[in-house]
């Protein structure tokens, strides 16, 4: 092949096609684009990356799934001692929600299981959990 058609050809890889899910790494301790990268899912998969061994502050008030969001944890922590809401995170009807090596601490008092809650999460969509560990803080 030419040289010519080698970077056409690269280019084409490197387009993304329609249908194929975003990706976007969040730096350690970056918690406002943690929550602007959930806000911002779509019905299209959006995979979050954390930082290998990160942590992230959760800001008081919980924050709606309405989108396609999977959070690759990386063994981050997510946490918040000063939320004052029993829940952080409620994922719609039209919602999908994965987090994935995550380490997630309480923030409530609350019960562990209360109908479809499981202390700060409410899920009325789908909702699942792979290596995820909660402690109430």
């Amino acid at each position: 092949m030419r040289t010519k058609d080698l970077t056409l050809l690269a280019a084409l890889l490197l387009v993304p096609c329609p249908g194929s899910a975003a990706l976007v790494a969040v730096p350690d301790g970056d918690s406002d684009a943690l929550l602007a990268a959930i806000s911002a899912g779509t019905d299209e998969p959006t995979t979050i990356l954390l930082a290998r061994a990160g942590h992230y502050l959760w800001p008081s008030g919980a924050i709606t799934v309405d989108g396609n969001v999977v959070i690759e944890g990386n063994n981050s922590t997510i946490s918040g001692a000063e939320l004052n809401t029993s829940r952080m995170l409620t994922v719609s009807e039209k919602g999908k929600m994965v987090l994935k090596n995550l380490r997630v601490e309480a923030f409530s008092d609350g019960g562990v299981l209360r109908g479809n809650f499981f202390g700060m999460v409410e899920n009325h969509g789908s909702m699942v959990l792979e290596s995820v560990g909660f402690r109430q803080i």
